[in-house]
């Protein structure tokens, strides 16, 4: 019955999911690419920005900022919703949720702090993007293990 549900439900919404993280993954590791190799953060004005008197890594990034930092704010929600739910201690307790938070608070953190800071503190916002990809990324990993082995265990205890 369980394989059945989810066979039928669960894994179409889950390859769903795991598509829009992924794209929402590819899309940080191209931003902080383009934010570590812009030119300090040239383009102080958006007037630059939009005639195109930024250098190409710098109008990247800057593009790519407002987009991967609304989704990590979503991707907060969802979590903060979880927490507010489950409580913490359940929170924290179901697999890897504790990197949740931090992965995705980091992120956006990071991507502020070069927004904003970026021009006079570049080697800090390079070292700030990478951790946060870093943090997304172990996320990712831990996430995957956690749920294939959930569902091995659930399925075999089932049949």
């Amino acid at each position: 019955m369980l394989e059945f549900k989810w066979k039928s439900y669960a894994q179409s919404l889950y390859w769903i999911n795991a598509a829009y993280f992924l794209i929402f993954l590819i899309l940080v590791v191209a931003s902080s690419i383009s934010a570590s190799r812009s030119s300090k953060h040239d383009c102080d004005t958006l007037k630059k920005l939009f005639n195109n008197d930024c250098d190409e890594n710098t109008s990247q990034a800057m593009f790519l900022f407002p987009i991967t930092s609304l989704v990590s704010l979503s991707y907060l929600r969802i979590e903060i919703d979880d927490l507010r739910s489950e409580g913490l201690f359940r929170y924290v307790k179901a697999g890897t949720n504790y990197l949740d938070i931090p992965a995705f608070t980091l992120q956006i953190t990071s991507s502020l702090f070069w927004f904003i800071w970026g021009r006079t503190n570049h080697k800090t916002a390079a070292v700030l993007l990478a951790l946060s990809v870093l943090g997304l990324m172990t996320k990712l990993i831990c996430k995957e293990g956690t749920l294939k082995t959930h569902m091995l265990t659930t399925v075999n205890d089932c049949a």
